[in-house]
């Protein structure tokens, strides 16, 4: 392995390029990241410190572990708020702790409508008629 002194060019005694200015220049611009992008939307973070990078960083990385689709991420805080309504505040922490017990439920109309006739039937074929109701009345 080269020694960083052999990688800085000097000119005269004096250092050209310093370690820093040499980071910089190697530095490659990163791709998006798409769930933490959704993340800072959701819970409308701006001007991040140090601190708080870090710690959507870490619910990110959770979160893409479990291989989960950016746009969900509204949907389940919605979720979350309507699950947990007297919580003073919602964090990316919570969100990716209640993450399963947030999950959509789908019903379309047709399993509702079908399900709710079937219901009809069973309760039209057991239901007493008036005249049954009546005789019990009066015996």
């Amino acid at each position: 392995m080269q020694s960083l002194e052999s990688l800085i060019p000097v000119e005269s005694g004096r250092c050209v390029y310093t370690v820093k200015n040499m980071n910089k220049m190697s530095k490659k611009p990163r791709p998006r990241n798409e769930i933490w992008d959704s993340i800072c939307k959701s819970f409308a973070m701006t001007d991040l410190s140090k601190t708080s990078q870090t710690r959507i960083g870490k619910v990110t990385r959770d979160l893409k572990a479990r291989g989960i689709d950016p746009d969900e991420i509204p949907i389940r805080l919605a979720i979350l708020k309507g699950k947990f309504p007297t919580w003073p505040l919602y964090t990316p922490e919570a969100l990716e702790k209640h993450w399963d017990a947030c999950k959509p439920v789908i019903i379309s109309a047709v399993d509702k409508t079908a399900d709710y006739l079937a219901k009809q039937r069973e309760h039209e074929s057991t239901a007493k008629t008036w005249a049954e109701h009546k005789a019990e009345a009066e015996a």
